[in-house]
């Protein structure tokens, strides 16, 4: 039994109009709480594809900066080769 089924009972054959009332309030509240619930899911939904994105980007700067570091070593061990040889 949910909170309608219980005005329902409660206004009976002869409805009070203040039962009548906060029948109809309830009825706003719900939808709207409906409305924010669907918001707010939404709203985690890009977030996470946000934080996802953003992972993805910070992903792919440290996989730049060590293929850059990468380089940088294999070009210092050439040099390190050719002070090698010139001794």
């Amino acid at each position: 039994m949910d909170v309608d089924d219980i005005l329902d009972d409660l206004t009976g054959s002869d409805p009070d109009p203040m039962l009548q009332y906060f029948k109809s309030l309830l009825a706003k509240t719900n939808a709207e709480s409906k409305k924010l619930e669907a918001q707010i899911s939404d709203a985690e939904n890009l977030l996470a594809e946000c934080l996802n994105t953003t992972s993805q980007i910070e992903n792919l700067k440290i996989v730049e900066h060590w293929k850059k570091l990468h380089n940088n070593l294999y070009v210092f061990g050439l040099h390190l080769r050719k002070i090698s040889q010139i001794e």
